[in-house]
């Protein structure tokens, strides 16, 4: 609300379509708020709060899902490592130095698993 000071209860859209909602502690996710109420407890530091349909704007309590963050990470972990295990399989068939190739893919495979923390 550009030329007044926000209340509590007032609504903004921001740059990235997020609604966000004035609270008694400051600015919030207004989808954050919802499923806290729908889950009756606040979102732990690990969750997230996710739209089915991914329309950002669609505040339907249904439409909104908790994750686990980690949870999120090991998705894309396993299909990262699902990928190197297929290029594993080509490498060790095709290359020439087949042992050289497979380093590699080794060395990879542990800077994926660094940047992801396991």
């Amino acid at each position: 609300m550009k030329g007044k000071r926000a209340e509590i209860g007032d609504e903004t859209i921001n740059q990235n379509r997020y609604t966000c909602v004035k609270t008694s502690t400051g600015w919030r996710f207004k989808h954050h708020v919802l499923a806290e109420e729908k889950l009756g407890r606040p979102l732990e530091p690990n969750e997230r709060v996710i739209f089915k349909d991914t329309d950002r704007t669609n505040l339907d309590p249904e439409n909104l899902v908790v994750v686990v963050k980690q949870m999120r990470v090991n998705q894309t972990y396993d299909k990262r490592l699902d990928v190197l295990r297929d290029r594993i399989a080509v490498f060790v068939e095709e290359a020439p130095n087949a042992d050289m190739a497979l380093t590699d893919l080794h060395d990879l495979l542990n800077l994926t698993r660094l940047a992801h923390g396991l």
